[in-house]
């Protein structure tokens, strides 16, 4: 403290502890704030209008996950489901406070769940959807292609698709667009594709087992809310566990699950933009009609839900209607 200052609090009438609470407590302030605010941060903690933050210290990276963010969270605020960034939560992150949802990629589902919900919105089981709306009484998930000849040489009555081009043995192509006109009344359907039937052959142990695109997605939404399931897992078939179109529709259906209100248009949007849907429409895939993109994007075209179980050795997808 400048002996000045105090020389002057002495002429203009201030006694000794006057002066020393007016000018010496106001001047020692700033140095114990300073070194509450250097030690705060160095440990990681700072205030901001009196609320106290918490980050890691500067150079530092901290090394503890996000908190799980709720599925009932308002519109607008960072979320996992609901009003989604475009690519949303990745696969393995938790999210809802109703029902405990897991995003996860096949390779990513190393325990057996209580409850699977597998998607594949490009083809797999958009193709399933329309299998069992020209009449199909159930669809057999094969293991490999092998598997598929093999039974459909067992039962010549059943019908054999697969992903891909043409291929001799098999009567059809992973196609919505082209398995449309298709008579199946009646009949068995042997699927084997790259991923949604290896996603749901994965998860075959689990009590219950539901397949699902966004044709079915109020249907399995619907399903689950009577089940009441508390934990479900999202198998997402597509690009290793990255494939936004089919994040996209596991985010929606985990939503309406929980009889929360979500944007359809946003989600159909994701996968309208997806890299699966940009090559089935360039033609980079093969074994594809021109309407395959828009099909997989039709909302809620059949009230069933889709269930695997299985039936000796066998996985067998069936329709189970909802009310």
């Amino acid at each position: 403290m400048p002996a000045e200052m105090l020389e002057a609090a002495r002429v203009g009438g201030a006694g000794e502890w006057r002066s020393f609470g007016t000018l010496v407590l106001r001047a020692m302030t700033p140095a114990p704030v300073a070194v509450f605010l250097f030690s705060s941060s160095a440990s990681g903690t700072t205030t901001v209008g009196g609320a106290f933050l918490s980050g890691p210290p500067a150079g530092r990276r901290d090394a503890r996950p996000a908190a799980p963010l709720s599925v009932g969270s308002a519109p607008g605020q960072r979320q996992g489901l609901g009003s989604p960034p475009p690519l949303g939560p990745r696969p393995g992150m938790r999210d809802h406070d109703r029902v405990d949802a897991r995003f996860a990629g096949i390779a990513e589902v190393t325990e057996t769940p209580s409850v699977a919900v597998v998607v594949d919105v490009m083809r797999a089981f958009t193709v399933a959807a329309w299998a069992f709306g020209r009449g199909a009484e159930r669809i057999v998930l094969a293991e490999s292609l092998d598997e598929a000849l093999t039974l459909k040489a067992a039962n010549p009555d059943w019908v054999a698709l697969k992903d891909g081009p043409p291929a001799p043995g098999f009567d059809t192509v992973n196609s919505p667009g082209l398995l449309r006109s298709s008579n199946l009344k009646g009949r068995t359907v042997v699927q084997k594709t790259t991923a949604g039937t290896v996603g749901a052959l994965a998860v075959k142990e689990a009590p219950l087992v539901l397949c699902a695109s966004f044709a079915v997605a109020e249907a399995t939404a619907r399903l689950l809310r009577t089940r009441g399931s508390e934990s479900v897992t999202f198998v997402v078939t597509g690009e290793g566990g990255q494939a936004d179109e089919d994040l996209a529709c596991a985010q929606y259906i985990a939503r309406r699950a929980a009889g929360a209100g979500a944007d359809a248009a946003e989600y159909l949007r994701r996968a309208g933009e997806s890299r699966a849907a940009a090559e089935l429409a360039e033609g980079v895939r093969l074994g594809v009609h021109p309407d395959d993109v828009a099909l997989c994007l039709e909302l809620d075209r059949f009230p069933f839900a889709m269930v695997a179980a299985m039936e000796d050795s066998l996985m067998v997808l069936s329709a189970r209607p909802q009310p």
